[in-house]
């Protein structure tokens, strides 16, 4: 059961997540093709998992953000639709690794369980991005879908070790308590 400390923290890196994708989407996308967003999100992912430790809440944090960008037309996000789609999956693979490798363990996950499900969480959101716009008629060269999957899986990695990183400094400095 969430308490109200861990929806407050949810809320607090969804609102993070919403308007840093607002602002990049629309000043930076030219440049990073997203994968900010990408690194961003796993970040966000590891942090929920180290300092919440419930299970679900990178499910919540993703599904969430996927809403406020699909429903609130106001954000410059491209393709809403699909990013919504992206998220949602990114968190269900995110909580569905780290639930079925830890089904049998009381302890929290390692790191390297962590960085591996934040890989994999953005393996699923680069697929159901791209995946989305072939069946919508966008075409897409063989060579774009591997070097999007293959860059997007190593900056989910870099994103969930840097998440691991900033919730290990966030507890001893004492800005979020356990």
């Amino acid at each position: 059961m969430l308490t109200t400390r861990d929806v407050s923290i949810v809320a607090a890196l969804t609102a993070l997540y919403v308007v840093v994708g607002s602002v990049s989407s629309y000043t930076l996308r030219t440049v990073t093709r997203s994968a900010d967003l990408f690194f961003l999100i796993s970040a966000l992912f590891a942090i929920l998992v180290v300092v919440v430790g419930k299970p679900w809440t990178a499910t919540l944090l993703g599904t969430t953000s996927g809403l406020i960008f699909l429903l609130f037309l106001l954000t410059p996000i491209p393709f809403p639709p699909h990013v919504a789609a992206a998220l949602v999956v990114n968190g269900l693979v995110f909580d569905g690794y780290l639930k079925v490798i830890n089904r049998d363990k009381r302890t929290s996950p390692s790191r390297s369980q962590i960085v591996l499900a934040a890989s994999l969480g953005s393996l699923a959101m680069a697929a159901v991005v791209l995946a989305l716009f072939e069946a919508l008629g966008t075409i897409l060269p063989l060579t774009i879908w591997v070097i999007a999957l293959i860059t997007d899986v190593l900056i989910g990695a870099l994103g969930g070790f840097f998440g691991i990183v900033v919730a290990r400094r966030l507890r001893p400095a004492g800005v979020v308590r356990t």
